[in-house]
């Protein structure tokens, strides 16, 4: 039997849901790959949570803090228990066998690593490039590249503790959406390389909200973390607002209202 491997410590953050039902759970972390691991579970209260298998480092935060709070924790948390790397995962990721082989193969002399992420529908997710319109994906072949053309999603990121922290870690404040974004731009001011890893994750968005309720809420919180983000140029910005306001016109033809126009020009006006 293989040794597992010692140096990485992943994070899973759940929300609503057990450990055992969760894709990521099912295709990576159930295989003893990985020594330790650590669950951060933003459910509320009111969710019960089954027992975790023996080994695992569990965060419960009612507060629902959001990933970039999760991810810090687990940095924080690896680095001083002599961990090298944190792997950042999502709930809804799938990994193919050979993911925790690529991940232990890894030129460590890069600093951060990233598999390929695709839909379930087939379509890339990342790498990332920005165009003049906004973020596009695109499908590059492995190897290494550079964040100053490039962006990647959180799941699947495996990143060096050391150099996590001198990037000043993940912008708390910008809990969610855009989280990557905001990560990467501090990350690349430290080391600007990352290897593109030799494997293809897929990311499930089956699961995606239908009530106009929920969509709200979600909605709401998509807002507020852009408005934590900080951007280095006025370019940028106008990208990624262009972005916010494609969404928010998707929205608003899905579900035939205007609700989630009226906020994004509420919150903008009010803030000019």
């Amino acid at each position: 039997m293989k040794s597992p491997i010692t140096h990485i410590l992943p994070v899973v953050v759940l929300y609503r849901v057990h450990l055992e039902e969760t894709t990521v759970y099912q295709t990576l972390l159930s295989k003893g790959d990985f020594a330790q691991f650590m669950v951060y579970d933003n459910s509320p209260a009111d969710f019960l949570q089954t027992p975790m298998p023996e080994g695992v480092i569990y965060v419960r935060d009612t507060a629902n803090s959001g990933l970039s709070r999760a991810y810090n924790t687990a940095a924080d948390y690896a680095r001083e228990e002599g961990f090298t790397h944190v792997l950042l995962l999502d709930q809804d990721t799938w990994f193919p066998p050979c993911a925790a082989a690529c991940y232990a193969a890894a030129d460590r002399k890069c600093r951060l690593w990233a598999p390929s992420v695709r839909t379930l529908q087939g379509r890339p997710l990342s790498p990332t490039v920005q165009s003049w319109s906004g973020v596009r994906a695109t499908r590059i072949p492995p190897g290494k590249y550079s964040l100053k053309k490039y962006y990647v999603i959180n799941s699947g990121i495996c990143v060096d503790v050391y150099t996590f922290g001198a990037a000043g870690g993940y912008k708390t404040d910008v809990r969610l959406d855009f989280a990557d974004f905001q990560f990467l731009e501090r990350f690349k001011q430290v080391d600007a390389n990352f290897q593109l890893l030799r494997f293809e994750a897929v990311q499930d968005f089956s699961n995606d909200i239908v009530d106009e309720a929920q969509l709200f809420r979600r909605f709401k919180l998509y807002v507020e973390s852009f408005r934590a983000c900080r951007f280095n140029t006025r370019l940028t910005h106008l990208r990624h607002f262009l972005g916010v306001l494609r969404h928010t016109l998707h929205l608003t033809l899905r579900t035939r209202s205007l609700t989630f126009l009226r906020h994004l020009f509420s919150v903008f006006r009010a803030n000019h």
